[in-house]
């Protein structure tokens, strides 16, 4: 536990070679370690880590090393019927923030899935939005895997098919708690790491819809200009201005962005006097919520009364009596 470590011929060995076939060399356990890979003066065969013959369930948990410098050896190359098995682990810390202030969220339930989609962990964050510290296995390995020295690729996800390795990484993280969007996160753990998680409260504010019309009192055949002003908090996705007129419905769709958009639409009126419209203006925003502002039109009665005069008689005199 806690130990700085090097050499010229191998830093860590677990020999099994002195066991019977029916022993083993097992239940070593190796923990924040640092195996420092040699540099100047190192045999030619150096490794980070060596097993030999029959060791098994060797766990190194959170043990800085270089993987391609390990090496699993049986005792007859030739016929390798010994058992081995190692195991990488890494600490992993999960944290759940407000992604508005980054603020802790308490009680938020973390699940973490390893790559075979078991479930390992349920955890609840405290006051902090910290899920605690968990140990999680990288992979375990009973054979020689040719890892690269490149520490940004040195991942078992790339030997996933390899009969002598199990990759248990990626694992995917996943938060919930009422009154935010769940999120998820998957994560390749080859080295301990701390992952934030920020989740958002769902936008639940409706778009703003102000609508006007150009005329204010509409006639037979006047040019009608139906013109909204939409605003919302978070940003508009869509609009859309409906009205029906002598039976056909008429529906106009635009694409709108932003926090703010004018739309509208030129009509002719097409009905009589006494004719009732109905324009409606809807406005969806990026989260799906739905505003919408209806205004009717009465078409105004513009025509001048026909009107027809006689008299009962057709020369009137003094003191006739007519009839208008």
């Amino acid at each position: 536990y806690r130990n700085r470590i090097s050499s010229l011929a191998a830093g860590i060995v677990i020999n099994g070679t002195g066991q019977t076939s029916s022993q083993t060399t097992s239940f070593n356990t190796f923990t924040n370690d640092t195996i420092v890979p040699c540099s100047t003066g190192c045999a030619s065969n150096y490794y980070d880590v060596v097993l030999t013959a029959n060791a098994t369930d060797i766990t190194f948990t959170n043990v800085s090393m270089n993987k391609s410098r390990i090496a699993i050896i049986p005792r007859s190359p030739s016929v390798p019927v010994e058992k081995n098995n190692l195991t990488i682990r890494w600490y992993l810390d999960v944290n759940v923030t407000n992604s508005t202030n980054n603020v802790g969220i308490a009680n938020a339930q973390v699940n973490i899935n390893d790559s075979f989609a078991t479930n390992l962990f349920n955890l609840t964050t405290d006051a902090s939005g910290s899920a605690g510290t968990v140990a999680v296995t990288e992979f375990t390995m009973n054979g020689s895997v040719p890892f690269s020295t490149n520490v940004d690729v040195d991942s078992c996800i790339a030997f996933k098919s390899n009969e002598n390795i199990t990759c248990f990484t990626p694992y995917n993280i996943s938060v919930n708690i009422s009154g935010y969007n769940a999120a998820s996160r998957s994560i390749d753990v080859n080295r301990s790491k701390f992952v934030n998680i920020s989740l958002v409260m769902p936008d639940t504010t409706f778009p703003v819809v102000n609508t006007s019309f150009n005329v204010t009192s509409a006639v037979f055949n006047d040019v009608i200009n139906f013109s909204g002003n939409i605003t919302d908090e978070t940003g508009l996705a869509t609009a859309n201005i409906t009205y029906n007129m002598s039976g056909v419905l008429t529906k106009a769709n635009y694409t709108i962005s932003g926090t703010s958009a004018q739309v509208h639409n030129i009509t002719t009126i097409t009905c009589g006097s006494g004719c009732v419209i109905n324009f409606t203006m809807y406005a969806t925003d990026t989260s799906n919520n739905v505003r919408q502002n209806s205004t009717l039109i009465i078409v105004a009665d513009r025509t001048v009364p026909v009107v027809n005069t006689s008299f009962n008689v057709t020369s009137a005199l003094f003191d006739s009596v007519i009839n208008f």
